[in-house]
């Protein structure tokens, strides 16, 4: 027995250590890296956007300040006074532009009117939209004159829509008849008689 009794060791005959040389390097986890870059770019877009906010913030108290500077560069009291002065002149121009005259309507009345037709009663009245209505009887020495009449306010551009009727003879022989049309409203516009 002698010769075949060997005695155990702790000392272990393989070596623990890695003598591989291709990974003696540390093992570096991709999304800790992604992670850590993701990071380092969200405090600076954070750092970056503070920042934004105070350099917009300083730069509107400064542009309220030379606004208000602005504001007492001018007189108060002399901007509303023209202000005030501004909307009595753009009533008064409206009103100027739709005041109308009927003096241009008459005298346009005595020219286009036959010699022969006598008109003895008038009416008129003014629509939503602005135009002059007119209604008008009158007497005539035939219906010939009637029918020139008709055609002398047709030919006219401020006689808009000339209809005659209700045609009777007298006891004279005399026409007696109604016509109603509508005015056109520039030569009825005050503005337009200058």
């Amino acid at each position: 027995m002698p010769g075949d009794f060997q005695p155990s060791s702790f000392i272990p005959k393989k070596t623990l250590i890695n003598t591989n040389p291709g990974s003696s390097a540390p093992q570096i986890n991709v999304f800790m890296l992604i992670a850590g870059i993701i990071f380092v770019v969200s405090l600076i877009g954070a750092g970056a956007s503070f920042l934004y906010e105070r350099v917009v913030a300083s730069d509107l108290v400064k542009q309220q300040e030379s606004l208000n500077r602005a504001k007492e560069a001018f007189e108060p009291r002399t901007i509303s006074t023209l202000s005030r002065v501004d909307l009595r002149l753009g009533v008064a121009e409206r009103l100027l532009n739709e005041h109308i005259t009927v003096s241009p309507f008459f005298e346009l009345l005595s020219t286009a009117t036959l010699k022969t037709v006598q008109f003895n009663n008038f009416d008129f009245s003014r629509s939503s939209d602005g135009t002059l209505g007119v209604v008008m009887s009158g007497v005539a020495e035939s219906y010939r004159s009637i029918a020139l009449q008709s055609e002398r306010f047709g030919e006219n551009e401020h006689i808009q829509s000339p209809i005659f009727s209700d045609f009777t003879l007298d006891e004279s022989g005399n026409v007696t008849f109604s016509v109603e049309f509508t005015v056109s409203n520039d030569l009825l516009l005050y503005s337009n008689s200058f």
